[in-house]
């Protein structure tokens, strides 16, 4: 399994859907650009890591 976490940043940015081998985890959800906004994205990279025992690469 190779855990991807597409983000695109841009005004109100929006991180893209995290793949498990070609197969979506979750749909795209917004996250803000504030520390709130950082730390519910870091939540999610360690969700995303825990699942698939690797860390997800961000791109």
């Amino acid at each position: 399994m190779n855990p991807v976490i597409g983000l695109d940043v841009v005004k109100g940015g929006k991180p893209g859907p995290s793949l498990f081998t070609k197969k979506t985890y979750k749909q795209s959800f917004k996250v803000t650009h504030h520390l709130q906004g950082l730390k519910a994205f870091y939540q999610f990279y360690q969700e995303v890591e825990q699942i698939a025992g690797q860390p997800p690469a961000v791109i």
